[in-house]
């Protein structure tokens, strides 16, 4: 896999994890039909070229929302 190595390297990614590459930001509220029970969720998505990236955010309960907005935020800000 020479051809991928050194400073010759072919680029067959992109990294899509820089601020600029920021396509979508979702921010959910999703009631479970399972156990009835509300929760939060959110995600980043990026796209770089032919090259994407998420991140997700989950595990918010009803009562978190301004958490996961600041988490979103903070997440964003350090990219």
């Amino acid at each position: 896999m020479e051809l991928l190595n050194g400073e010759n390297a072919i680029s067959i990614l992109n990294n899509p994890f820089k601020k600029e590459c920021v396509i979508d930001i979702l921010i959910r509220y999703t009631i479970s039909n399972f156990s009835g029970k509300g929760y939060w969720y959110g995600k980043v998505e990026f796209k770089n070229g032919n090259t994407q990236g998420l991140q997700e955010f989950r595990g918010y309960t009803p009562e978190d929302f301004k958490r996961l907005v600041k988490d979103i935020e903070n997440f964003v800000n350090t990219l």
